[in-house]
C-alpha cells in the first residue's frame, strides 16, 4: 500500500471526524445560549463596577428572581470596604449590594473571592501546616461568633469536601487507590457560615452534594453533575433581636 493509497483512505475518517467535531461545537453553543435564558428568566445578576482585568477573578452575585424581586437595588462595595479598618482587597474581589427580600426584609448580600495570602481551610485532624476545625470552632468562641452547625454535633458528621486524586493525572505523588479514597483523600469540614451569637440563632442547617438540596456521604465530587469541589452549605437563621 502506497502512502497516497493510505492518505486517501484516511481522508474520509478525518472528514468525518471534523463534522463530529463541528456538531459537537454547535450543541455546546447552543446549551450554553440556553443555559444564559434559563438564568435571564429566573435570576438576575449583579457585578462588581470596577474589575480587575489582568487577574481575571472578579466577585459576581446571581439572586433569585423569586426570594429578590426587585434585584440588587444598590451596590455599596465602596461603603463596606471604607468601613471595614486596615482593609486590603483588590479591585474586584467584593462586592455588596442592598436587596429586599419577597418577604419584606432588607438584607445586604455580599460575596468575596481573592487572594487572601492565608488558609482558611479547616481540618479534622489539625497540624503545623493544617488549620484544625476545632482550634476554629475555638477562636469563633472567642470572639462571640457561633457557627451554622449544632454546638453538639461531631465535625465528622459536618464534612463538605471529598475529593481524591487518581492515577490518571500527572500529580501521580498525590494519588490514591480508590478503595483508600476516603482514608487518603480530602474528606473535611472546610465550610461554615459564621454569624455573631447575640444577633442570631441557627435553626436549620443543610448541606448539599448532589445540586438536589442533599449530601450523599462518601461519595467523590466534583462531578459531572456537580461540578465544584466543595458542597454547598446552607442555614436558616432566627433573629434574636
Amino acid at each position: 500500500m502506497t502512502m497516497t493509497t493510505l492518505t486517501l483512505k484516511l481522508t474520509p475518517l478525518l472528514l468525518v471526524s471534523l463534522v463530529v467535531v463541528e456538531v459537537v461545537l454547535v450543541v455546546l453553543v447552543v446549551l450554553v445560549l440556553v443555559l444564559v435564558l434559563v438564568l435571564v428568566l429566573v435570576a438576575t445578576a449583579a457585578a462588581v463596577t470596577e474589575v480587575d482585568g489582568q487577574r481575571d477573578q472578579n466577585s459576581a452575585l446571581l439572586l433569585s428572581r423569586i426570594a429578590f424581586p426587585l434585584g440588587a437595588e444598590k451596590e455599596i462595595t465602596d461603603d463596606v470596604v471604607a468601613a471595614v479598618e486596615g482593609s486590603k482587597l483588590e479591585v474586584g474581589d467584593l462586592i455588596a449590594v442592598r436587596a429586599t427580600h419577597s418577604s419584606g426584609r432588607r438584607l445586604v448580600v455580599a460575596s468575596f473571592h481573592g487572594d487572601t495570602n492565608g488558609q482558611a481551610n479547616t481540618y479534622l485532624k489539625g497540624s503545623t501546616s493544617l488549620y484544625g476545625v476545632q482550634e476554629f470552632l475555638q477562636e469563633c468562641r472567642g470572639v462571640d461568633f457561633q457557627v451554622c452547625w449544632p454546638e453538639d454535633m461531631e465535625m465528622s458528621k459536618c464534612l463538605t469536601t471529598c475529593n481524591a486524586r487518581t492515577f490518571l493525572q500527572p500529580q501521580l505523588n498525590k494519588a490514591c487507590p480508590s478503595a483508600k479514597k476516603l482514608e487518603m483523600g480530602d474528606v473535611n469540614p472546610k465550610d461554615h457560615i459564621v454569624f455573631s451569637r447575640e444577633a442570631f440563632e441557627s435553626v436549620r442547617v443543610i448541606k448539599d452534594n448532589t445540586g438536589h438540596g442533599e449530601y450523599v456521604e462518601g461519595v467523590c465530587f466534583p462531578s459531572l453533575r456537580f461540578p465544584s469541589d466543595h458542597g454547598l452549605v446552607a442555614a436558616v437563621l432566627r433573629p434574636k433581636l
